[in-house]
């Protein structure tokens, strides 16, 4: 007897009989499956899109100091990062773009805007005006970005939108010891 029910995976055709025992699945339901598992993935990176402000900053003095700044540094740089905004962006052409804005005072501000396209080497400037060259990798809802300094140190940078909302972006020293990580949290803006 011919199934009366119509298979949504199937653009129509009839629905496959269901066989409980063998555990099979119909073969266009598994691949849509494993599409929208992707899918899902690809929708936690693009979470990240739209502004947000930092709320809370850990490990950023300790970084500093692995980096060889000096305490004045240190101070100003955590007075900035105190007032920092990022607006990630991403285009229907696979280019996101990340702009960082840091207001030490009301008077005061500096922005970096980096563009890029996943998986693509690119190059930018640092705050202080070094130059770095990075390539950006997802993996799962995570957007990480590995940058070498000239003289050869790197960073690597990652953002993922936590269940709570809020986005965590760390940088971290790979293979120090020991580890040196910098934790900032940020919350959504304009919501």
């Amino acid at each position: 007897m011919a199934s009366i029910l119509t298979c949504i995976f199937c653009a129509g055709e009839e629905a496959p009989a269901a066989d409980e025992d063998s555990g099979t699945k119909h073969p266009r339901l598994e691949a849509d499956l494993d599409r929208k598992a992707e899918e899902a993935e690809i929708d936690g990176v693009y979470g990240l899109c739209g502004e947000w402000k930092v709320a809370e900053v850990h490990g950023l003095d300790e970084f500093l100091a692995y980096k060889g700044a000096s305490g004045a540094e240190r101070k100003m740089s955590a007075k900035a990062s105190a007032n920092m905004f990022q607006t990630i962006r991403y285009d229907s052409a696979g280019k996101w773009s990340v702009l960082t804005t840091v207001r030490p005072t009301k008077f005061v501000s500096k922005t970096t805007e980096v563009h890029f396209v996943v998986g693509v080497d690119f190059e930018g400037t640092l705050p202080d005006g070094s130059k770095f060259t990075a390539q950006a990798t997802i993996d799962g809802t995570t957007l990480s970005v590995t940058q070498t300094e000239a003289n050869g140190a790197a960073v690597v940078i990652s953002r993922q939108v936590l269940p709570d909302g809020r986005l965590l972006m760390t940088q971290s020293v790979p293979n120090s010891e020991p580890p040196v990580v910098v934790r900032r949290w940020f919350d959504r803006l304009g919501l």
